[in-house]
Order: C-alpha cells, then structure tokens, then sequence
C-alpha cells in the first residue's frame, strides 16, 4: 500500500543516460503492460514520457503510479521534476541497492531494457518509501561545495606534481614550504628561484618548463578556490537559518566552510530521528564480521554520505589539536592502544553527534560539563526519514553540555557519566 492507502496501478523503471531514457511500465503482478520505450532526455522526451505513462496507467485501470530511477548525477533530476509534476510517486534509488536486487535474481544479463524492467520490478517489490528533497537553493549550493572539494584535490594534485619536479632538479629536494610567493617565484623564474646550484638534469630547459607550469598550475587552482569560497562564504549565510551556523562554528574544529558543506549535505537536521540515524547516513562507523563467538571490527564502512564523511573526518584532525574535549577522547584513545585510524574515526563519530545535537537544538558549544545526549525534540509536521544505516554497538559519546540553558518544556540532561 502507498500513498493514499491504494494500491498502486502501475510501476515505471527508467534507465537514465545522458541523451536517451528507456521505459519499463509493471502492473501489479509484474507483467509488462508494453514494451520498452525509449525517449529522449530532454524536455520534449519528458513530455512524452510522461503522455505514454499516463496511457499505460489509464489501460491498467488507473490509480497510483510508482516511478523509479536510479541517481545518475544531474541526469535524472529533469525527467524526475517531471515526472513528479504529472502526480507521479518518483523513487531515486540508490544504484548499490538495484545492483544487489539484481544480483539476488540471477539477471544472466546487462542492457538498458533489462535495467529499466529491473528498476520497475524493484519498486514493485520493495515499495521503496519517499525521502523528503532539499530545497532548490541548498541542492544548488551543494554543487559548489562539491566543487570546491574537486578544486582542494585539485589544487594538491599540483602541488605534488610540483614538489615532485622540484626533486628531481634540486641536490637537496627543493623547498621544504611552497608558500603563495614561493610559487610565485617559481612559475616566473622557474629553476633560478632555487638560487645559484645547477641542476642535475640531462635537459635543464625541460625541467625549468615543468616547473614553471607546474607552479602556474597551483596559482590557477589557488585562483579558482579562493573565487569559489568567497561566493559560498556570501551564499551560504543566506541560505542556512544564523542560528544554526552559529551553533556549529562554536565547536572547537568545525570552520564556517566546514558548517555550510554539512549544512548542504544534509538541509535539516530534523529529517533524522536521532544522533545514531545521522551517524548512520554519515557512514562513521565501522564495518563488523560476526559468526559464532568470533567478532571483528574493521574499518569504516564504505557506505553512507561520502562528503559528509569526508568532511567530518578533515575536521576531526583540527578538533584534536583546538577542541581540548576531543583531544583528551583521543589521548584515552592512544592509551588504550588504538591506532591513528581507529582514533580519526572515532572523534570523527563523536564530532558528527555534537554537531548533530548542537544543530538541530540550535543551541552552542559549552565544554564546562559533559553529559550523554538526548536526541532533541522532534519538529511537529516533519517527517521522519527510513531507518538508516545503524552504527556500531559502542557505548553512546558522552557530549558537553548545551548552553543556554533548555527550556523548562525540554527535560533535563541524564547526570555526567562518572
């Protein structure tokens, strides 16, 4: 049952590309009511995408129609406003998720037909439930902070690229610091910036070139980044409510670039019913082998939102240096015989549950005393996300208590752990 408590009267699959979309329509017993139709990824194509399901819908009887795609980057978005506009019920599936469906029903076979049928029986079984969408202006924004991480790897890419030259051509390795006017003076003077020592090279004018377009390189990105974070430094305080920027740059750690990338990836923090779902779809936390009584902890789990893993990760180095709450949890840490690993996606987990609380409470960083969180208190009208990924059995992350003070409505924090 969906929406409305009826049945749905059809089930659509379609396989996004870049130029073509192929249509796959069920009915309720999984039996195609046509063949395949492949349209056009435009906004003609999605007009009659949208005409030719309607009159399938209307051969099976009508009612409800569930449509899935899988995420394809940017190509799925048009078809999938589309769709939506014309009352139809859009499911973008998570392609891991197809593939495995995929893979329990022994597809002997790959073709866009094959897929997009997959896709439509996927929905059929599974009913995937709807996910609440980020607003138009933040799903743009996180563009642009999906582009400046391109940019930062980017950027040090040339400078390795750099001090990889600088090795070869230099007796001593080259600067240890490539700093704004050091690369500066190497793209303009090339191997003369080095000083006077000549350099050990078969072809000196061919090094002195890569040099000096590997520092121009740097400039170019070094250039390109600083545009992009000043635009998303203007952006971003327009875009997110001051309070919760507020409370998240109060945290030891976590920068104004840091707070509107996670902002971007995650839109409201209400859309998850607890520290340990937000954790969850973070991906902090550590895959588990069990069988028997053999029990083995691995690594961090490949799934779950990659940015938001990556950014708490980057944060949680600096929050072990300025966040003395974090410091000393990684030092108890290190004396119990963790590794640097274990250590970084430990405090990145915990850094997640503070910023987790502190933002949806709206509320800022107070290290005076600590206490176990609470989830905070659920926003009338606001849905409630599927249950995601659960997070390790450890005990929960005790967390520094919120000032100001809750209101009387809000009860009151557990005692310290002693």
């Amino acid at each position: 049952m969906t929406e409305g408590g009826q049945a749905p009267g059809v089930y659509a699959g379609v396989d996004v590309a870049a130029a073509t979309l192929v249509v796959t329509v069920l009915d309720a017993r999984g039996q195609p009511l046509a063949p395949a139709r492949t349209v056009a990824n435009t906004p003609a194509g999605w007009t009659t995408l949208r005409q030719w399901l309607e009159r399938q819908r209307a051969r099976a009887g009508g009612g409800p129609g569930i449509c899935g795609l899988e995420a394809t980057g940017a190509f799925h978005r048009g078809v999938a406003a589309a769709l939506a506009a014309a009352g139809w019920a859009v499911r973008v599936l998570n392609p891991r998720a197809v593939k495995a469906f995929g893979q329990a029903r022994l597809q002997p076979a790959k073709t866009d037909r094959l897929d997009s049928a997959l896709l439509a029986d996927y929905v059929r079984c599974v009913r995937p439930p709807a996910r609440p969408g980020l607003d138009p202006a933040v799903e743009q924004l996180r563009r642009l902070t999906r582009q400046r991480r391109r940019l930062v790897e980017a950027r040090t890419a040339a400078l390795n690229t750099l001090r990889a030259h600088l090795r070869e051509c230099s007796p001593g390795g080259g600067p240890r610091r490539l700093g704004p006017r050091r690369v500066a003076a190497l793209a303009a003077e090339g191997l003369r910036a080095l000083g006077p020592t000549p350099a050990p090279t078969a072809l000196p004018e061919v090094a002195d070139y890569l040099v000096r377009q590997a520092a121009r390189a740097v400039q170019t990105q070094t250039a390109e980044l600083q545009a992009l974070e000043r635009v998303l430094r203007a952006v971003g305080q327009r875009c997110f409510p001051a309070e919760v920027l507020a409370a998240l740059t109060s945290i030891p750690g976590v920068g104004f670039l840091s707070a509107v990338t996670i902002l971007a990836e995650v839109g409201d923090f209400q859309r998850f019913p607890s520290a340990r779902a937000f954790v969850g779809y973070c991906g902090l936390y550590p895959t588990v082998w069990q069988s028997g009584r053999r029990e083995r902890r691995g690594r961090l789990t490949r799934q779950g939102n990659r940015m938001l893993k990556l950014t708490f990760l980057l944060a949680a180095v600096s929050a072990r240096v300025h966040n003395p709450v974090l410091a000393a949890f990684a030092a108890r840490l290190r004396a119990q015989g963790k590794g640097p690993r274990a250590i970084g996606g430990a405090v990145a987990r915990k850094l997640a549950v503070y910023v987790y609380t502190l933002g949806s409470r709206r509320q800022r960083w107070a290290p005076a005393r600590a206490a176990r969180p609470e989830d905070p208190p659920r926003l009338t009208g606001v849905a409630a996300p599927p249950p995601l990924p659960a997070v390790s059995r450890s005990r929960e992350i005790p967390l520094p208590l919120l000032s100001p003070p809750a209101p009387p409505s809000q009860p009151p924090l557990p005692a310290p752990d002693p």
